[in-house]
């Protein structure tokens, strides 16, 4: 079956606004962190310090979609471009070339995950994509597909994900030369592979293989609670992202204002919740007003960025601003920066000190100088 990535992201959206039991149930528990593998650490509040001034930056394309900023090149995925999934620019906004051609002849791709995770190898920027519906996956050389002008890749590997999930992984990552780091989402259990437990799980598999070396449980959940429960996405919905040295992810969770590190060495898995917001009490007595609190974060050696949206989950709010919260890696908030444009998704320029945002709506880039 083939699937398009946005009827992936649709059925994600979808999966994520199911139905509240599981989380009136994790809820009532919540005090004694029964169902969650990990500390829960509440993190001291400060106030907003400064408000962005951001410029807009023009590209020479209307179309824009999910960015990764590599170096100096910014790379977007959208659903609009005609020919390939990923367009790149240079940061003045000048179209460099389109890379990944779209179809389902040789050397094209039906669909492709956006670039989350990018690395410099042997002096060469790189990427790990991923193809769902072709159950490919592999590494994409940026800096020779840069100089070349057309897609390059390394190595193109069999991404078998259907042997273990019933759904699509929502995060897949390189960890070392032989292993990738795969988030299996919650499933229900008559669809339940064998041997693979039905909830969210962290899977570092070989990637010649495809056996499991080693599973990261983030959940504790009775054996017994029933199946539509036990799938339910909403409340284990993460966005993710693997630190440089591949050492800890970083996990924000949308409906519930929770950031996770999962240290991959130790195992140890640790949540910030910061004084005074919503919890899962909360969210269970807002069964027809959810709120999506964090988007996607961003990192670097120093700090971990996260936009807080505070909007409506299911009717987006137009023209409304949103927050930057700055952790340093121990979870504690140091900074939190007002950005008065509806921004969804950042990537942060570490080197020149630069924040650039994404409206996926409105197809707006904008570039703010960090004070910082």
């Amino acid at each position: 079956m083939k699937i398009s990535i946005r009827t992936a992201m649709a059925l994600k959206t979808k999966a994520l606004a199911g139905g509240l039991s599981l989380l009136f149930l994790l809820g009532g528990c919540h005090k004694k962190v029964n169902y969650f593998n990990g500390e829960i650490i509440t993190v001291k509040d400060i106030p907003v310090s400064d408000t962005l001034t951001g410029e807009r930056l023009l590209l020479d394309s209307i179309n824009t979609g999910m960015l990764s900023l590599c170096d100096t090149t910014l790379f977007f995925m959208g659903h609009r471009t005609p020919d390939y999934h990923y367009y790149c620019f240079n940061t003045d906004g000048r179209f460099i070339a389109g890379y990944f051609q779209k179809g389902r002849g040789a050397d094209e791709y039906f669909s492709i995950t956006p670039i989350i995770q990018k690395y410099k190898e042997n002096g060469e920027w790189k990427a790990l994509f991923t193809a769902i519906n072709e159950e490919k996956a592999g590494i994409f050389n940026i800096t020779k597909s840069l100089q070349q002008r057309k897609t390059v890749c390394d190595t193109i590997f069999d991404f078998r994900w259907r042997d273990k999930s019933s759904r699509s992984f929502m995060s897949v990552f390189i960890y070392d030369e032989n292993n990738i780091l795969a988030y299996k989402q919650a499933e229900r259990r008559e669809n339940t592979k064998t041997d693979v437990d039905p909830m969210p799980q962290w899977l570092l598999i070989d990637r010649r293989t495809g056996k499991i070396n080693k599973t990261y449980d983030l959940y504790s959940v009775p054996k017994d609670l029933p199946a539509q429960q036990a799938s339910d996405n909403r409340f284990f919905s993460s966005l993710n992202l693997l630190n440089n040295d591949r050492t800890r992810m970083v996990m924000t969770m949308p409906l519930v204002p929770q950031l996770n590190i999962l240290d991959l060495e130790t195992g140890i898995l640790k949540g910030y919740r910061i004084e005074n917001q919503p919890t899962l009490e909360n969210l269970a007595e807002q069964s027809n007003d959810l709120r999506q609190y964090y988007g996607f974060p961003e990192i670097d050696d120093r700090f971990i960025y996260v936009l807080y949206l505070d909007r409506n989950f299911m009717k987006r709010e137009e023209n409304k601003g949103c927050t930057l919260y700055v952790f340093d890696w121990e979870g504690q908030l140091v900074y939190k920066l007002y950005i008065p444009e509806g921004i969804d998704q950042i990537q942060v320029d570490a080197k020149n000190r630069l924040l650039y945002g994404v409206n996926l709506q409105m197809e707006e880039v904008y570039r703010y100088p960090l004070p910082f």
